[in-house]
C-alpha cells in the first residue's frame, strides 16, 4: 500500500513533491500524515524507479580510497594494451 501511496506523490505533477528526490517526498509524507515511511525505505522505493534513476545527476568527483604504502617504489600500477592489428 504504501508503494501505491508513493507512486501516486511522485508521478502526480500537482503534488510539490512531484519527480523531487528522498527529502522532497519524505516532507510531503510527513505533511500528509497518512503513512509512516522512512527515508531508507523511500530510497529504496526511488531506487526501482525509471524516471528517477534515469535522469539522476551523474557524480563525476567521487570520493576514492586511499593508497597507503611502506616505501616508495612498494607499489606500481600498469596498463596493458596489445595493438596487433594496426600494421
Amino acid at each position: 500500500m504504501a508503494e501505491k501511496y508513493l507512486s501516486q506523490i511522485y508521478y502526480d505533477p500537482e503534488s510539490p513533491a512531484s519527480f523531487g528526490g528522498v527529502d522532497s517526498i519524505y516532507r510531503a509524507v510527513k505533511n500528509e500524515g497518512k503513512y509512516e515511511i522512512s527515508r531508507n525505505k523511500i530510497r529504496q522505493w526511488l531506487q526501482k524507479q525509471d524516471a528517477h534513476t534515469l535522469h539522476k545527476p551523474v557524480r563525476y568527483r567521487f570520493r576514492r580510497n586511499r593508497v597507503i604504502v611502506g616505501a616508495m617504489d612498494d607499489e606500481w600500477e600498469a596498463d596493458l594494451v596489445i595493438m596487433d592489428s594496426t600494421e
